[in-house]
């Protein structure tokens, strides 16, 4: 399954996403060529800008060179990530979180 919504926590018309902290319980992702088309190769995400099992502002990593001049992903995240089982918490219902992303601008998640 796929989904390509995006969210922006502050309203369109207040801002962009940089003030975002973002957090997904995934150890690979997904290596895509120039066209996003999944190459099958799962890639580690430790020591990379796709690191985000511990919550990180997306500002300063949407102007690092690697994700800024992606022409692919128009300078931005596109990339399927893979959720890990052992770093997503089980709730009351067994469900697991997955992602998460929040913003201090208005306080939202």
């Amino acid at each position: 399954f796929t989904n390509h919504s995006y969210f922006n926590l502050n309203g369109h018309v207040a801002s962009d996403v940089s003030n975002h902290a973002v957090r997904i319980n995934g150890s690979k992702y997904v290596d895509v060529d120039s066209q996003l088309i999944a190459t099958g190769k799962l890639l580690d995400v430790e020591n990379t800008l796709f690191d985000f099992r511990t919550a990180a502002s997306l500002g300063p990593r949407l102007h690092e060179k690697e994700i800024k001049e992606n022409k692919a992903t128009n300078g931005g995240y596109d990339h399927t990530f893979l959720i890990d089982d052992t770093l997503a918490k089980s709730d009351e219902g067994g469900l697991k979180l997955a992602a998460e992303a929040t913003t201090g601008a208005k306080g939202r998640t």
